[in-house]
């Protein structure tokens, strides 16, 4: 096979047939001419997303116009994304239909290791929008990924299948990684952390994020009651909702994909995509992914346990501001300058503050 392109000026109509040929799923035609619009916008942090517009003939000889969605790599990235285009490329090649919940149909996904290069070709989806992290979503719209997510989270609870054969990264290689750059004093992310951003810090979460690695190894040596497949990035931003609000989101960027807790997930959603005056719905909202999964056949699993790790998520994914913050990235730095209020009133909201507190001080882990 041809090398995977780099850029979207390397993407040719003869390109296209050679992959397009070995697609399951493609049944469109061949293509004749093809172009190609950025569409990545400022939500699209790591990748370079365009849609391709492309000429088809058909086996009868006829001719029409079609839309996909190309996502090529940052051809500037560094090494350390690899991991995530190649889990990527992984999810939508080993799960599709089986993932349990919807997705876009995906034509090519490939990362190659010798060039590090990533290229995605999916349909293109039009009948709805995309969300973006600059806009949070209604409840409804909260609600209807909700339940989407219980259902994948359902569909892979304790799964045998999931931790032996799937090659999806577990929750503990994130943390042994999280804590690794933590601890590692040559780093000093905590001071390049407020550094960048400190002036977007709320006075009373200084001390959160300057004991940040005292707190974070203790919480995270407590290792979710079930594990799970998990999107783990699950923002507005990656996610399409149709037009007719029966038909559920369908998610995309699955680089982030790991096993893990249910809560995480929501941890993500709720921190990056509730409106700050839906706040006060938090409690109910995690309380009605829990009556979710006992609807989807879960039981021995209490909504105390769902909300304590929702606690957890809510802290550690604090972390990902640290790491965009530091990142040298000017767009990232923005995107955390966005982000920060939105994520410290939500450790506000689920005890996080004390919490840490606690960890700190040896205290005891406060009863939700």
């Amino acid at each position: 096979m041809a090398q995977l392109p780099r850029t979207r000026g390397d993407v040719t109509v003869e390109w296209l047939n050679e992959v397009l040929s070995t697609s399951d799923t493609w049944t469109r035609g061949r293509v004749t001419s093809v172009g190609l619009r950025p569409i990545g916008g400022s939500d699209s942090l790591a990748s370079d997303v365009s849609q391709l517009n492309a000429k088809v003939t058909t086996e009868n000889g006829q001719t029409h116009q079609i839309n996909l969605l190309l996502k090529l790599s940052d051809p500037t990235a560094e090494p350390a994304y690899d991991h995530f285009y190649r889990a990527e490329a992984h999810f939508y090649n080993s799960f599709g239909s089986e993932a349990g919940i919807s997705i876009p149909e995906t034509y090519f996904a490939k990362f190659d290791d010798a060039t590090r290069r990533l290229v995605v070709l999916q349909e293109f989806l039009s009948d709805g929008q995309v969300g973006t992290d600059s806009v949070p979503l209604g409840l409804s719209d909260l609600r209807r990924m909700s339940s989407s997510l219980a259902g994948m989270h359902a569909r892979w609870w304790d799964s045998e299948e999931l931790s032996k054969g799937t090659g999806v990264r577990t929750f503990g290689s994130l943390i042994e990684r999280v804590c690794g750059n933590l601890l590692d004093r040559n780093l000093n992310q905590i001071g390049r952390f407020f550094a960048e951003v400190g002036d977007h810090v709320e006075e009373r979460f200084v001390e959160y994020f300057r004991t940040m690695p005292e707190w974070m190894p203790l919480l995270l040596a407590r290792p979710p009651a079930h594990q799970t497949l998990i999107h783990m990035d699950c923002s507005a931003k990656n996610a399409f909702f149709p037009d007719n609000p029966s038909r559920p989101p369908i998610l995309f960027d699955w680089a982030f994909s790991h096993s893990g807790s249910p809560a995480y997930d929501l941890a993500v959603l709720f921190m990056t995509s509730m409106a700050s005056e839906d706040r006060s719905m938090t409690r109910q909202l995690v309380d009605e992914h829990h009556a979710l999964l006992i609807s989807n056949g879960i039981d021995g699993y209490t909504s105390g346990e769902l909300w304590n790790e929702f606690q957890q998520g809510c802290m550690w994914r604090s972390y990902g501001m640290v790491v965009n913050a530091v990142s040298g990235d000017p767009a990232r730095v923005q995107h955390v300058r966005e982000l920060l209020p939105r994520f410290q009133d939500s450790v506000a909201m689920v005890g996080g503050l004390e919490h840490a507190g606690d960890l700190v001080s040896g205290g005891q882990e406060r009863d939700k």
